[in-house]
């Protein structure tokens, strides 16, 4: 039986109180209920006067004279912590061009909306997100959780004139989009114990009930036990609920010949009520105001079975006690009752410190001489219940402790056989188990860290794993005669899917089995996607499967996943890449009642990233294609319907075909046009038919991939071809120690941070010093009497003066950080615990004699705000860090030379340094970054600030450039004139240390042999020297000898080959600070609050979706960032840098006054007609060649090149004069109707536009 629907954050819930609505979603509510304002009421107050405490009317008046809205700001109640303000678009009416009054009207709002939402100026916090098309980054900014002290019209113009394109002046002509969230200061936690008098026994008498509800076996009693816990609780029975809590307390108090008339208990009463009730474990519990976890405070009975959990609270000033359930919301971690510890919901019994680590039991009693002997294990036991415990499977293990470990006779060590099996050499001194590579290393020695071998049971778990192609079909218009531009444009409405399931069976051999395909169409079901969704999770054949459809990620998926959420309450882990999913998960957690299956969604467009209509050309599946569907007569009356003759053409959507498919499309459509049309089963047999060739194609795909990487299955190892790259490589070909790991942020003793040694510099400075630091020879080690020693951030010797630059981060800082929560780095430690080793340290440096001048993190950033030259002095300051390497990760060349041709008819180290380019050169060597910019300048200054004019800098300091590049670049950097200032850091590897020729050949070269073996003979009947002569001159060049017998087309091999060379590398340098996403129940704000506040993080966004889903989208700070298991950056480094040089010589050959546009693999340049390819040497079909893209017989005699990835050429036959023109354009699909829009026509009359506007004041 499907859940009813909940729509709790319907329109009409907007008026309703908190209260309300937390009745509708079911959170238990105790006493203190109090009459909180609806939003209207708040909104309809402000304008009456209440609002003077925010802001004038005259004030209000001003900010309307100036703003625009698209409507009436108005704050939707989401859960009991937070209220929100919808995007709203906003826009100036006229041009600012006072600073002053943009600060002020921007200000203006913010009081405005902190006051509409019932907010405090100065307790309240909120998220603020601002969306311009100005910005650099696509998203806008966000601003997490700021008071209006600390958030103001000035504090936000200032972000706004940070991130806009042009600092100069902030284009405000366009509209713009914001959205706010407003935190309630107190965290309201659902109270079970209702009233204030009696709370103590009232909530024990609770959890007796619930203890008895979980234990009793009997359904009927169990009925029993359940109307009367909710007769006590529930709201319904409001009036009668206090009452029926007395009475049930009364019982309690009776028993323990306490009195009954007293309203007021304390833990003396608690001593007396455990006496009574020995049965009992009692337990209270206390939340202090900052934290959101409960803490165990006193117990009673420790060795009783049945656990009372009580929560001791302080509301206004009054203790106040209340049933506490662990598995609430709000308890972010279970509590171990047995070690007495905060943990992890799983995993925690396997290193719980109560159980025996020798007998794996709790109930071990360790407290005797170790007398009894196991010869198997060599472990010593304390008693013969534990030597027999540990013969046994203690809870739900596989293996006994005998058979799991063993005691080294030498350091007594507690050794696992399973790793000794998998070939790991156990050594007395390494005892700590490294997180990364999952090594043991001596942890008082340097640990060198590599990457680590997984297991190899991964492939046996996904051979069981069924897989499901699904395709959607859905209602896109809201006419039966087609779109209709005057009705509002329809909402989606799914009426038919189609289905198939294969598994391993079916895809290797092709033997029927119990795999079956069917479909579920409006002509049977009243709602086909509620029927499919109902399928996939109930259907006991599919748990576990992987759910698949093309472009999926974009389109079919968000039909399901969006039903399991708000009809089902099913919230999916996922991946995504903006708006597109990668994968989701749907996980039962509650496998006890198989409630449902458990899912992976896929987009196997991740994997074949091809249209599905290439599909059968490319995996040779020739009985199968593509047809056409009039996608606009999918409408309801339409059901039924038999025509004879085929829909109008518009309703195929001729507009958004590309113009090759247009074309086959017109073809198809004369030959067919009278053809009988049944709109019922075109439209089934058009979705079967894409189900049928993409089941097909990924069939193919995946045997493919398992005669190419040893029987794996790329759908069920990986989420992505370039993730199941990865994954081959890290469980085929490499080895222990041949990939090295390089700490994100610096190897230890390296990661001293920016702002830290910019600050000992500004020190210098006003106070005209010399203070030795890391980067003024080796920071200074001070040594302690007790033999312990301490590196400093900067030292000055002539006065014998400490300088300690604190990172509020890294030290817990108690005005920055909680200091009850964990450490982001450090999960096992609180913050306080750093602050206080921080204090202990600074404290031991003084006691040796020293002075000590510490500067935190914080204060320095608010010397910044307020002092100029401060901030000037940081903002020009250059050479402040170490060489990071990340920051040496260029991407490719894109760059244009010449935007309009009309052609006529005869046309292994690191180097982190400071170098000079020449100021003539006319294509400049090394790559330099700017926010949002890769360029390639020969002046610093003018690319930073943008400058299109001649260059006019003459000074160094003005023009150099300081950066990390290889020594591959840079040596060819040198011998065009780049003049080396000044060495800032070297890496160097030796030979044996670093990459060996054909280090990634047990994978690359059967890629490549593959390629030329599928790519067919060059050319038709060649005889057998040619041949040879062929396979010869692939070895000499490739490295790899072909076999003729394999030499045969086959399109769908060269492509799955090319798709496998081209992704190879990319995971290795994968950037780890990234946007992670996770969705929400609306209501919960207790694990919003958990997530969002991770000091770790930060949060970029806030989305709330209709049926009550929140996603909440944060991004590592780069201060917490922590290594990916199988990264080297550096590799990725040297193939871009590589790739670059390759790109350098091909631009080189041909010189700057003929290039017109370059492209990372690709150059567009202008030559004689007569005259040979000046990169002819560069040009075959081999791997990083240079391939032409000119057809035979054609000439390129017009090019128009815009910017990166946009320009469009027309190529003209010789001998027939037939013309063909090429357009790109990056980010847009070039079909019939953006064609009109986008060719070399409008861009030819964009460029001359563009090019009369910018230089008219010079001509």
């Amino acid at each position: 039986m499907m859940p009813k629907k909940m729509k709790w954050n319907d329109p009409q819930a907007i008026e309703e109180t908190i209260e309300e609505v937390r009745s509708k979603v079911k959170i238990l509510t105790g006493g203190g209920r109090r009459y909180i304002k609806t939003l209207k009421q708040v909104a309809v107050d402000f304008e009456n006067g209440d609002g003077a405490r925010f802001m004038t009317g005259n004030e209000i008046e001003e900010m309307k004279n100036h703003l625009i809205f698209e409507h009436e700001p108005k704050f939707l109640f989401r859960n009991e912590r937070r209220v929100s303000l919808p995007e709203i678009r906003l826009r100036f009416k006229n041009k600012i061009d006072s600073p002053e009054l943009m600060q002020r009207t921007l200000d203006q709002f913010i009081r405005y909306c902190i006051g509409k939402s019932g907010g405090d100026l100065d307790k309240s916090k909120m998220s603020f997100g601002f969306f311009h098309q100005g910005f650099h980054a696509e998203k806008g900014f966000w601003i997490n959780e700021r008071t209006y002290q600390t958030f103001n019209g000035q504090v936000l113009f200032e972000e706004l004139e940070r991130i806009t394109q042009s600092k100069e002046e902030i284009d405000i002509d366009d509209s713009f989009m914001i959205t706010m969230h407003y935190f309630d200061e107190q965290l309201k936690i659902p109270t079970n114990v209702i009233g204030m008098g009696k709370c103590l026994p009232k909530a024990i008498a609770l959890a007796m009930i619930q203890i008895s509800l979980k234990q009793e076996k009997d359904e009927e009693q169990r009925k029993i036990f359940q109307l009367e816990w909710d007769r006590m609780v529930q709201k319904k029975y409001n009036g009668t609920n206090e009452k029926r809590q007395i009475e049930a307390a009364n019982k309690i108090l009776e028993k323990a010949n306490l009195n009954t008339m007293k309203h007021s208990f304390d833990f003396d009463d608690l001593d007396k009520i455990a006496f009574a009730f020995p049965d009992y474990k009692f337990e209270v519990y206390n939340r202090p105001s900052y934290e959101k976890i409960y803490h165990l405070i006193k117990e009673w009975n420790t060795d009783a079975e049945k656990i009372v959990t009580i929560a001791f609270k302080k509301e206004d000033d009054l203790g106040h006690y209340d049933y506490l359930r662990p598995s609430l919301l709000y308890m972010k971690t279970i509590f171990c009752h047995k070690c007495k510890k905060k943990t992890a919901s799983t995993g925690h019994q396997q290193v719980c410190d109560a159980i025996c680590d020798k007998c794996g039991f709790y109930e071990c009693d360790r407290t005797q001489i170790e007398t009894v002997y196991c010869g198997l294990c060599n472990t010593n036991f304390p008693n013969e219940d534990c030597f027999n415990g540990h013969l046994e499977l203690a809870y739900n293990s596989r293996k006994t402790m005998c058979e799991k470990r063993y005691t080294c006779e030498v350091c007594n060590f507690r050794v696992f056989k399973d790793k000794m099996a998998q070939g790991e050499v156990h050594e007395c001194s390494k005892k700590v188990r490294c997180r990364q590579c999952k090594q043991l290393f001596d942890k008082t020695q340097e640990h060198d860290c590599c990457f680590a071998i997984p297991r190899a049971k991964y492939k046996e778990k996904t051979l069981a794993n069924k897989i499901i192609c699904y395709d959607v079909e859905s209602i896109v218009t809201n006419s039966p005669n087609g779109p209709d531009p005057s009705k509002p444009p329809p909402i989606h409405k799914v009426n038919l899917i189609c289905y198939k399931i294969c598994c391993n069976q079916c895809i290797e051999d092709g033997e029927s089995c119990e795999c079956v395909s069917g479909n579920f169409s409006y002509t049977e079901y009243q709602d086909p996607l509620l029927a499919f969704v109902e399928f996939l999770l109930y259907n006991s054949n599919l748990d576990g499967a992987h759910v698949l459809a093309h472009n999926g990620g974009r389109y079919d998926h968000n039909f399901v996943l969006s039903l399991m959420m708000s009809s089902f309450g099913i919230i999916p882990e996922y991946v995504s890449n903006g708006t597109s999913l990668i994968m989701a998960n749907i996980t039962n957690l509650r496998r006890r009642n198989d409630e449902y299956n458990c899912l992976k969604f896929l987009d196997s467009l991740r994997f074949i990233p091809m249209p599905l209509s290439k599909m059968p050309k490319t995996f040779g599946i020739t009985e199968m294609k593509k047809g056409y569907y009039p996608y606009y007569f999918n409408h309801p009356e339409n059901y039924g319907k038999i025509f004879i003759g085929l829909p109008a053409r518009h309703f195929y959507d001729p507009e958004h075909m590309k113009a090759d498919a247009l074309a086959e499309f017109s073809k198809w459509y004369d030959e067919h046009e009278l053809d009988i049309f049944n709109a019922d089963q075109e439209l089934l047999a058009y979705c079967q038919s894409d189900v049928e060739i993409l089941t097909a194609a990924i069939s193919e795909y995946i045997k493919i991939c398992k005669k190419l990487f040893k029987g794996w299955n790329p759908i069920l190892s990986s989420c992505t071809i370039a993730g199941f790259v990865k994954h081959i490589l890290k469980f085929e070909h490499f080895e222990y120690g041949d990939l090295g790991i390089i700490p994100e942020n610096g190897f230890p003793e390296r990661n001293n941070s920016v702002l830290a040694l910019k600050m000992l510099m500004w020190i210098e400075k006003q106070e005209g010093i010399v203070i030795q630091h890391k980067l003024r020879g080796p920071e200074k080690m001070i040594r302690m009497e007790d033999e312990d020693c301490f590196f400093v951030d900067g030292y000055d010797g002539k006065t014998n003066t400490v300088y300690e630059i604190n990172g509020c981060f890294y030290h817990g800082c108690p005005k920055c950080f909680n200091p009850i929560l964990p450490h982001p780095n450090d999960p096992t430690v609180e913050n306080k615990s750093v602050y206080d080793a921080t204090k202990r340290r600074e404290t031991k440096i003084k006691e040796n004699g020293y002075n000590v001048i510490v500067w935190w993190e914080h204060e320095i950033k608010e010397m910044l705000r307020v002092n100029l030259e401060m901030r000037m002095f940081f903002e020009k300051c250059r050479h402040t860090t170490h060489l990071i390497p990340r920051e040496g990760m260029y991407g490719g060349r894109t760059q244009t030379f010449q935007m309009f041709v009309d052609c006529n008819d005869d046309e292994e180290c690191l180097y982190f340094c400071s170098i000079l380019p020449p100021p003539d050169i006319k294509i400049p060597v090394l790559p330099y970054k700017i926010p949002g910019f890769l360029t390639f300048p020969s002046c610093r200054s003018c690319v930073e600030k943008n400058n299109n004019r001649a260059c006019t800098h003459e000074k160094i300091s003005d023009r150099y450039l300081t950066g990390i590049w290889t020594h591959v670049e840079l040596n060819i950097a040198i011998e065009r004139g780049y003049r080396l200032l000044k060495y800032h850091e070297i890496w160097w590897w030796p030979d044996n240390k670093w990459v060996e020729p054909g280090y990634f050949s047990n994978y690359l070269k059967p890629m490549i042999r593959l390629k030329h073996e599928s790519s067919g003979w060059p050319k038709e009947n060649m005889t057998d020297d040619e041949k040879k002569v062929y396979i010869d001159k692939i070895e000499q060049r490739d490295g790899v000898r072909l076999n003729s017998e394999n030499v045969r087309k086959a399109d769908n091999m060269r492509e799955m080959a090319k798709l496998f060379l081209n992704t190879c590398w990319g995971k290795f340098a994968e950037n780890p600070i990234k946007h992670e996403s996770k969705l929400f129940n609306t209501i919960d704000h207790l694990s919003q609050s958990d997530y969002m506040g991770n000091p770790a993080y930060e949060v970029t966004g806030i989305k709330d979706w209709d049926e009550g889903i929140t996603l909440i989208t944060r991004r590592a700070k780069v201060e917490s960032v922590t290594t990916r298991e199988f990264t080297n950056v550096v590799i990725g480094i040297f193939t871009t840098s590589y790739a670059r040089v390759r790109l350098l010589q091909a631009m080189e050959a041909v010189g700057a006054e003929n290039l017109i546009y370059a492209d990372t693999d690709s150059v567009i340049y202008k030559k004689k007609v007569n005259n040979p390819s000046p990169v002819g040497a560069l040009i075959g079909d081999g791997l990083g060649k240079l391939k032409s893209e000119i057809p035979n017989g054609y000439q390129m005699k017009k090019c128009v090149s815009m910017g990166s990835k946009v320009y469009s050429y027309r190529l003209v036959n010789m001998e027939t004069s037939e013309e063909k023109i090429v357009t790109k354009f990056k980010g847009v699909v070039l079909n019939a109707s953006s064609g009109r829009v986008i060719n070399m026509t409008t861009m030819e009359s964009s460029v001359n536009e563009t090019f009369f506007r910018t230089y008219k004041k010079v001509f």
